[in-house]
């Protein structure tokens, strides 16, 4: 995590990094439009950030409820993301 925090804010200042994300991160748009999914970036954060805030809550509620992998994929798939697991 502190690896991938550390490129990620190099991003910004490395002129290099900058043009290996943008190619990468177009690669990615497209492959997953290949795919027929939808990139609204702004509808996928909402939702997400409304997913988690609620997972949130009900693991406050009740701290048993939820197997962490368990939500963590239901999650996921909710957004149209599957992971083979």
């Amino acid at each position: 995590m502190a690896n991938w925090l550390v490129l990620w804010g190099q991003v910004r200042t490395n002129a290099a990094l900058r043009a290996a994300h943008k190619a990468i991160y177009i690669a990615y748009r497209r492959a997953a439009e290949a795919h027929g999914l939808d990139l609204n970036e702004t509808a996928l954060a909402s939702d997400l950030s409304v997913s988690l805030g609620g997972i949130w809550l009900q693991r406050g509620l009740d701290p048993g409820i939820f197997d962490h992998v368990n939500t963590s994929l239901r999650t996921l798939a909710a957004h149209g993301i599957a992971l083979d697991v």
